[in-house]
């Protein structure tokens, strides 16, 4: 019934998220979830329900990442990036995930 209730919150679905919200604060599903006391099914799905009514909800903040690193290593003594002083840095977008 709970794994059915979580998956009611998917995809921000508001309409379930604010009428679940009150029956299930989050310090109670925060309780089973940490409780050993609780067998580890009952545990999971409160874990997938804290996922979808309290996580993934608005508002997100966007989170500005680096464009381009330079590894620390790669300085040359004075300072200098790469030989001969040339910007060797690594674009975000080439790294594997």
């Amino acid at each position: 019934m709970i794994g059915l209730l979580s998956d009611l919150c998917l995809g921000r679905n508001y309409r379930a998220i604010n009428q679940l919200q009150d029956l299930f604060p989050s310090r109670i599903c925060f309780k089973i979830v940490s409780g050993t006391e609780y067998n580890e099914q009952l545990r999971g799905v409160f874990t997938k329900l804290i996922t979808t009514l309290i996580v993934d909800k608005a508002p997100w903040k966007v989170m500005a990442l680096p464009d381009k690193l330079r590894i620390w290593t790669d300085l040359d003594d004075d300072g200098a990036i790469g030989e001969n002083g040339e910007d060797e840095s690594i674009s975000c977008s080439d790294l594997d995930p």
